[in-house]
């Protein structure tokens, strides 16, 4: 069964394999578009990420070069050691956390979850000791 539609049904259009799991159509999460890509973005708006080409190793403010510390950190520093950023906070990302925060589509979580997983496997050596999420507040 899947949800409450039997197998001998949905197995018609998509089959399930030696595992029986099936893979399903999914849709890009920025341009609507259907995908194969299990990072649920198409490679076309993966492009458009906005990610850092350089900021500050300790707060994550943008940089005109890279650096491990802004001025501002040198100056006055912050009560942590590192701040990993994987995109820059504008568009569409900060529209992907507002449909996420706001309009429950928790499909976003699940893509921004898989990209610190993607992340930390290439950036192993700097894996943290400890992540600190920080938790969703109600409007």
């Amino acid at each position: 069964m899947f949800g409450v539609v039997p197998k001998s049904i949905w197995q018609k259009t998509n089959p399930a394999d030696e595992t029986n799991m099936c893979s399903w159509a999914m849709r890009c999460l920025l341009c609507g578009l259907n995908t194969q890509n299990e990072q649920m973005v198409c490679e076309t708006c993966d492009k458009t990420l906005p990610r850092p080409s350089s900021y500050c190793q300790q707060c994550a403010n943008t940089t005109a070069l890279p650096t491990t510390k802004c001025e501002l950190c040198i100056e006055n520093p912050p009560p942590f050691e590192n701040t990993y950023a994987l995109f820059t906070y504008r568009t569409p990302i900060t529209e992907l956390i507002t449909r996420y925060k706001f309009h429950e589509q928790f499909m976003i979580g699940a893509f921004l979850t898989n990209q610190w997983i993607l992340f930390f496997k290439e950036h192993v050596d700097i894996l943290p000791p400890l992540l600190i999420p920080v938790p969703l507040h109600p409007a």
